[in-house]
């Protein structure tokens, strides 16, 4: 079995710290999503790069579900804001059931972290 921890990842502007955490996403009515947080240390508008991708083991499938798309948000200092990207009908391309990770990366003032990406269990979404 695959481990569903996610680590977090920063990026450092100045005296701002940004992190960004993505969150494993939402299946609800064959429709599915990701959902991502972020806290700075500084009060600012920063840039979310985020979207879904269907996992093969550790690699991600070329047939993207939901496409990495930029979302603008404004963090207050200390205080976690979320955000998520468009929904996608669930489709399923194997056998069993999918495994789909919300993956992002926050921008801000133009330095960008890592990306971030959720783990999933095998076969945890049943499309």
């Amino acid at each position: 079995m695959v481990p569903t921890a996610s680590a977090s990842q920063s990026a450092t502007a100045g005296k701002n710290t940004c992190t960004v955490t993505a969150v494993k996403p939402t299946l609800s009515a064959k429709n599915l999503f990701g959902t991502a947080t972020v806290t700075c240390s500084v009060s600012t508008t920063v840039t979310l790069e985020m979207g879904v991708v269907e996992m093969d083991g550790t690699l991600e499938d070329t047939k993207v579900p939901i496409a990495v798309k930029s979302v603008t948000v404004v963090a207050s200092a200390g205080k976690a804001v979320s955000a998520s990207t468009a929904t996608a009908t669930c489709l399923s391309t194997e056998t069993d059931n999918e495994e789909y990770a919300t993956k992002v990366r926050v921008n801000i003032s133009g330095t960008v972290s890592a990306w971030d990406r959720t783990v999933p269990t095998n076969n945890q979404y049943a499309c």
